[in-house]
């Protein structure tokens, strides 16, 4: 009776620390886990890497890839910040790939069914490498234009005291995010070395993002001697108002991200109760 007490006691705290933590937005026990972990998880990675490295050497002069797909990839590799070329990175994931696989092939006389099981892992893990650039930028486009309201404040403050597209950008880079600030310190770089528009134009089509597109078309403009003022007011406007809805969808998407807590915490009170009325007919049984 007291090791079901306590079962059904743990099942509903448990519902219940699930509906506060999502409700409160309180970090999970294994989200905590995960950063603290993180530094011991690039180091195996990156153990990996200068495993798979000799064979991924071997691999690349055989790789023939898509000329579209192989310039995308480069593009993505660049603009997260990885040194190496599409062909690199592929040969290094198939690499971690086949090593995986060739384990798996090593326990063939232990169990026959081990080889198939980490052939198939392989081949997860290979698709999910490739698809990790494209993740890594994602997130990277994410994190910028939720700075693009901020960013066309500024723009559409400073525009009212001078036009020079440069200092503006050098003075919000000092305030910015570091996702933005790294692509801000290229584009100022390329713009004090070259020219500004094939600067401004290098940041839209690394970034790839619409919104940031709208900015740069209008600090273009600002370039050609166009008083922008009122276009950036009018996006810095805009965008929040974008930003309002995306957070109400949001939202709204939490109460069914609950009802699997909800349904088990009704379904523990239920079984309570029902404990509860069978405790007490076993118990009337006996005195009868």
């Amino acid at each position: 009776m007291l090791f079901l007490q306590l079962s059904l006691a743990g099942l509903a705290g448990t519902g219940l620390w699930l509906i506060l933590t999502d409700t409160l937005i309180l970090p999970s026990l294994r989200t905590k886990k995960l950063y603290r972990e993180s530094g011991r998880q690039k180091a195996k990675g990156s153990q990996m890497e200068k495993l798979a490295a000799p064979l991924a050497k071997r691999l690349e002069s055989h790789l023939t890839m898509n000329p579209y797909k192989r310039e995308k990839l480069d593009h993505t590799l660049k603009t997260i910040g990885d040194s190496r070329n599409a062909v690199q990175f592929t040969a290094n994931m198939a690499a971690q790939s086949m090593i995986l696989a060739a384990v798996g092939m090593a326990m063939l006389l232990i169990n026959p069914i081990v080889p198939l099981i980490f052939i198939g892992a392989a081949v997860v893990a290979y698709f999910q490498n490739m698809k990790e650039p494209e993740k890594r930028l994602k997130e990277k486009r994410e994190k910028i234009e939720r700075e693009l309201p901020r960013m066309a404040s500024t723009i559409s403050n400073s525009l009212s005291a001078s036009r020079d597209v440069v200092k503006i950008l050098e003075h919000y880079r000092r305030v910015c995010g570091p996702e933005l600030a790294e692509e801000l310190d290229i584009t100022l770089a390329d713009m004090k070395t070259g020219n500004s528009e094939n600067a401004l134009r290098g940041l839209e089509n690394r970034i790839g993002s619409t919104k940031l597109s709208e900015l740069v078309r209008g600090l273009l403009s600002v370039l050609r001697g166009e008083d922008q003022q009122l276009y950036f007011y009018t996006k810095n406007s805009e965008f929040r108002r974008e930003g309002i809805e995306r957070q109400k969808q949001e939202i709204q998407k939490r109460p069914e991200k609950l009802t699997p807590y909800m349904i088990g915490v009704v379904a523990c009170f239920f079984v309570m109760l029902m404990y509860v009325l069978l405790f007490q007919v076993m118990q009337n049984q006996k005195i009868i």
